[in-house]
């Protein structure tokens, strides 16, 4: 119906809007806290690879979501 495609595609906006806000926000941050964002990229990458060992697919996703490479 069109009432679904329309609220699919608000879905999809908002989505793609929220991750362009938090690109933003994490790059004014690690500029002007870079010793503060190396560690919390740090915190995540230690997070994730605990992950790894109990759930694997979760940490998939939240290495994915944050587009943390190895």
């Amino acid at each position: 119906s069109l009432r679904r495609r329309q609220r699919q595609m608000c879905i999809r906006d908002s989505v793609k809007a929220f991750k362009e806000h938090r690109k933003e926000v994490l790059q004014r941050f690690k500029e002007n806290n870079p010793e503060a964002y190396a560690h919390m990229i740090q915190h995540r990458k230690e997070h994730i690879s605990r992950l790894e060992k109990e759930k694997p697919e979760l940490a998939a996703k939240m290495k994915e979501f944050y587009k943390l490479d190895d």
